[in-house]
């Protein structure tokens, strides 16, 4: 591996070229590497709301783009949830070979571009309301005379076994929620409750606003 201050002698001979700077930077960076980007070679990008046309138009080469949603932080535990898109350029291989070296860190899909910014809502970090709510509930349990390091450990596997049997079961959240209901009790009382305050359309708001 080596490591240069020079961008475009960084790049030289690259098959595959990440951008991850800010957007007010991307212009410097095409400037700096433009004439040292091999024909095919495979550029991804990781910032935000740059389209693939946008990096093709700037890079003014044949070049192979794939855009890419963030990889949210789960990614740093091989969690991840990342949306991978194509330009006209790349090849079923090249793509694949992308969405391999994605899922070494959770879970890769091939959408439409037009789906991304729903897509950057939803998982880029949507990952920070299931923290939240975690984070509520160990504080409730907390003021119920639980203490600080049990209420912990039991909201941190609640919320981990909630998401597992979403993932090992393949069904929808709303019927696994449904399961945990029984007929007058408590837990049924808890999500009236929520819809009494109008948590769901609080959410729909929420994403809408993004």
């Amino acid at each position: 591996m080596s490591i240069s201050e020079d961008k475009g002698e960084s790049i030289i001979g690259a098959d595959i070229i990440f951008l991850s700077v800010k957007l007010q930077d991307m212009f410097e960076v095409f400037n700096e590497i433009r004439n040292f980007v091999k024909r095919k070679a495979i550029i991804i990008s990781i910032a935000p709301g740059i389209t693939t046309r946008f990096i093709e138009d700037n890079i003014q080469k044949n070049v192979v783009v794939i855009r890419r949603v963030m990889s949210n932080t789960p990614s740093l535990v091989l969690s991840g949830a990342t949306a991978l898109c194509k330009r006209r350029f790349v090849s079923d291989e090249q793509l694949q070979k992308v969405e391999c070296l994605f899922s070494a860190i959770g879970k890769a899909e091939i959408l439409d571009e037009e789906e991304f910014d729903i897509i950057t809502a939803l998982s880029g970090f949507g990952h920070a309301y299931i923290f939240y709510f975690c984070e509520l509930m160990q504080k409730s349990a907390e003021k119920l005379g639980l203490d600080k390091d049990v209420a912990k450990r039991f909201a941190v596997q609640t919320v981990y076994g909630a998401g597992k049997m979403l993932d090992v079961t393949k069904e929808f959240a709303a019927t696994l929620k449904e399961k945990v209901k029984s007929p007058n009790g408590t837990t049924e009382a808890a999500l009236d409750y929520f819809e009494s305050k109008n948590l769901s359309n609080m959410c729909i708001e929420l994403w809408n606003r993004l």
